[in-house]
């Protein structure tokens, strides 16, 4: 195409000054290039130079300026070509391919406009990307290369002296592209805009939110919610039935326990009471022998004062015996019991003191009988002496 219109506008050139003239006009960062060019060959070298496989404008602009008409029939036919290529190519498949149509030098930073769009490389057409390059900045830039990784990241230049009427126009045309998804524009080293994460967050809501408006009540989603949602509430309902069982297993486990542990310190408290009524029985049983001792000792003088004090003693013993007795049968606490136990074998040990000493009365009180007897009948101690002399 470059060639064909080169050779038509060879046929009718127009003059040297007036097409420099018209490039500068053009893009005043040519200037100091221009200023080398001496003939018509050079300026169509320079002319291609900044033309791109998709965007012509500089070489369209010369050929409509100057009416070259044999010219502009090949500029028609290539943009309806290229127009038909962008809509029918993928964008994978421009990725990292350079749109230049020669070979130069990296523009530089300052003169590089990118932009970062949230697109899948697949899902788009090269006509995509030429499509929001022109109508967010016109015919200002021109597209070096794509690149994709997580997004798709366009490169394009510009003329640096245009740089305050690119921003001008990319501000403009912002909200434009925000809708068709940037996430990052920069034009040389300033940021222009950039997405926020509660900007991505609230987006997907509003999706979210116009999807739900868009669709009629009765949608086959909404049917399907409604039954994710019963299936949720039935699982937690089983969930909180099982949850009930194991309280109350938990709740019949502790009741049991507790029986047990009532029913041990019931044996307890019936093996202790067991103990005491053994013992019990054992100081009856020494009552018993003592009151018998007592009572063979004592019953040749049922007048002395020894046996009053034995019949007292008795007296109190059955009291005591009667008193442990009724205890027993009331159940009565274990530590009560066990305080009357201790009484009670205090109270023998009165008793066995006491007997002693009954004892040794009574030892003394025949002596002093017998004595006494001895006194009345003097002839019985002479009888008896004779009676061992005579044996």
């Amino acid at each position: 195409m470059f060639s064909n219109v080169r050779k038509a506008i060879s046929k009718c050139p127009p003059p040297l000054e007036d097409l420099k003239t018209f490039i500068e006009d053009f893009n005043s960062d040519l200037e100091a290039e221009l200023s080398l060019i001496s003939n018509l060959q050079s300026a169509m070298r320079l002319i291609r130079k900044n033309c791109s496989l998709i965007n012509i404008v500089i070489l369209e602009a010369v050929v409509e300026h100057f009416e070259i008409d044999d010219a502009q029939k090949y500029i028609d036919d290539y943009k309806r070509e290229i127009d038909e290529s962008c809509r029918n190519l993928s964008v994978d498949l421009c990725l990292n391919e350079p749109f230049d149509v020669v070979r130069a030098s990296p523009p530089l930073k300052c003169e590089t406009a990118t932009y970062v769009l949230g697109w899948e490389a697949t899902e788009h057409k090269l006509k995509d990307v030429t499509d929001i390059i022109s109508k967010s900045s016109g015919k200002f830039i021109k597209l070096i290369n794509i690149k994709s990784i997580e997004s798709i990241t366009i490169t394009c230049s510009f003329p640096h002296s245009l740089t305050g009427a690119l921003i001008i126009k990319l501000s403009e045309n912002l909200e434009l592209l925000i809708k068709n998804g940037l996430i990052k524009l920069t034009v040389g080293y300033c940021t222009i805009w950039k997405k926020q994460k509660i900007q991505e967050i609230q987006e997907l809501l509003e999706e979210e939110v116009q999807e739900i408006m868009e669709q009629p009540h009765d949608t086959k989603r909404q049917k399907e919610l409604k039954e994710t949602a019963q299936q949720l509430t039935k699982i937690l309902s089983e969930k909180e039935k099982e949850l009930n069982k194991i309280k109350e297993k938990i709740q019949d486990m502790l009741s049991q326990k507790k029986t047990k542990e009532d029913q041990n310190e019931r044996e307890c408290t019936l093996v202790e009471l067991k103990e005491v009524k053994e013992t019990t029985n054992d100081l009856e049983e020494k009552l018993q022998r003592m009151k018998k001792e007592y009572h063979i000792k004592c019953h040749t003088d049922s007048t002395s004062a020894s046996y009053k004090i034995i019949k007292g003693m008795r007296m109190e013993i059955e009291q005591i015996l009667t008193n442990k007795t009724g205890l027993l049968d009331q159940n009565e606490s274990l530590i009560d019991i066990k305080g009357e136990i201790a009484e009670l074998q205090e109270q023998i040990s009165v008793m066995n003191y006491k007997r002693d000493a009954l004892k040794l009365d009574w030892e003394i009180s025949s002596e002093q009988t017998l004595d006494k007897r001895e006194e009345g009948q003097p002839g019985f101690s002479s009888r008896n002496k004779g009676t061992s002399w005579i044996d």
